[in-house]
């Protein structure tokens, strides 16, 4: 529904990103150009100059799958700043308070950091820090509209992580931009995401005796306070903060 409502996707300019066809007419023809990804287990070096940030994180392992997220995603050193690792952080948070499971959070991460591996492909090392972790998050809600039968509504997206930034509609007509980017492609390859999944994975587990099978993840706190799955809205992220 949400491809329905643009038929063609203008420059935009929301958050200080760019996703302009028009000026490069080949963007949605020619395939992505490689890019370089993080080895298995790396972790990004921005985030060893913010590792206060890490007592934010909701979950233990949380500063530390952002951290690879960005690594493998294949972000530069300069497009990862202090304000994007929390921002990036809340997003994480905010998935895990809507109790989605370890292997939907590992499926809707893995799949961002294919489709941000694209977009960096093709719009190149130019983009500042805010834009390309904004842009990431958007990605993110992408992904999770991609692999998730029950999903968050854009508007809660929105309220939480961008509405000092821009309006829900041009939350929007910025989603389809970065569609376009894809090619409106969405799926991964198998191979691929079994890549991803080897960079994503936390060393550090929590100490539980049932775990789901990717038992390094941890799932959401228990006794969080969400307002649950919706049949209207999907889950909905009922924390402020």
């Amino acid at each position: 529904a949400i491809l329905a409502q643009v038929s063609v996707v203008p420059t935009v300019v929301v958050m200080g990103a760019d996703f302009s066809t028009e000026a490069d007419p080949q963007v949605a023809e020619s395939p992505a150009c490689p890019v370089t990804v993080a080895r298995s287990g790396e972790t990004h070096v921005a985030f060893a100059d913010n590792l206060a940030l890490a007592a934010t994180a909701h979950e233990p392992n949380d500063f530390l799958l952002a951290s690879k997220f960005c690594a493998a995603a294949g972000f530069a050193e300069h497009q990862v700043d202090a304000d994007g690792i929390k921002q990036l952080l809340k997003c994480i948070k905010m998935l895990r308070l809507c109790r989605y499971t370890a292997e939907d959070m590992m499926s809707m991460l893995n799949h961002a950091v294919a489709y941000m591996r694209r977009t960096l492909a093709k719009c190149g090392p130019g983009m500042a820090a805010q834009e390309c972790m904004n842009t990431a998050i958007l990605l993110i809600f992408v992904a999770h509209s991609y692999t998730q039968d029950e999903t968050c509504p854009l508007r809660i997206w929105h309220k939480h992580l961008f509405a000092q930034y821009c309006t829900v509609k041009e939350l929007d007509t910025t989603i389809i931009s970065l569609m376009v980017l894809q090619q409106y492609v969405l799926r991964v390859p198998e191979e691929d995401l079994e890549a991803i999944t080897a960079q994503l994975r936390c060393t550090r587990t929590c100490s539980s005796a049932s775990r789901p099978p990717l038992s390094d993840w941890c799932e959401p706190k228990r006794g969080s306070r969400t307002c649950g799955p919706s049949r209207r809205s999907g889950r909905c992220y009922a924390v402020s903060g």
